[in-house]
């Protein structure tokens, strides 16, 4: 069944979803390599302390909230749980999009995401469709999804499969398995 779906850009660019958050429309981030859902430091007035934390989390994390009243814009898909307090400015300049928060793993692990970048769609299913097309993922254990690929003559590696990628360093080969194909 679809909860929702969106129109996103083809060739590449960052997967924008429309939230509504305190009642003020905005756009997020889809980001699977995300663990934890993010909020630009605007919404400082919004945000409440953490009651209770879904999941534990280590000492040098940054502070964690409780997000406030948020949702798809346009469907009954709420988005609730933890949230970091980031400064998303440096994404809006780097990107050039209006980005106000980052929609993480913690959310969208309880759906199912169908992306299509040749059509530019997005659509948040509430089960697999009967005849799932597409590539089998599995997840980590931060749940990302992880798909196994084959480089060249060596063994099959997990790699994450990151929408949101736009820092240097993640996600990318480290240097045992750079150093492996290089020879």
């Amino acid at each position: 069944i679809v909860l929702a779906s969106f129109d996103v850009p083809r060739g590449g660019d960052l997967l924008l979803i429309p939230v509504e958050v305190a009642g003020k429309k905005t756009n997020f981030i889809l980001d699977t390599g995300a663990v934890v859902s993010a909020l630009d430091q605007s919404f400082v007035k919004e945000i409440r302390p953490l009651k209770r934390s879904s999941k534990p989390y280590p000492k040098d994390f940054p502070a964690v909230y409780e997000m406030p009243e948020a949702s798809l814009e346009g469907a009954d898909v709420p988005i609730v749980g933890d949230v970091l307090l980031l400064d998303l400015s440096m994404m809006r300049i780097a990107g050039g999009h209006d980005v106000q928060g980052i929609l993480g793993m913690d959310f969208l692990q309880r759906y199912v995401i169908r992306i299509d970048c040749d059509q530019g769609k997005v659509w948040f299913l509430s089960s697999f469709p009967e005849k799932p097309g597409g590539l089998k993922l599995s997840r980590d254990e931060q749940q990302r999804p992880v798909l196994p690929v084959q480089l060249a003559n060596s063994k099959a590696i997990p790699l994450i499969v990151d929408t949101g990628m736009i820092v240097p360093g993640i996600g990318e080969l480290n240097a045992a398995t750079f150093s492996n194909l290089v020879n």
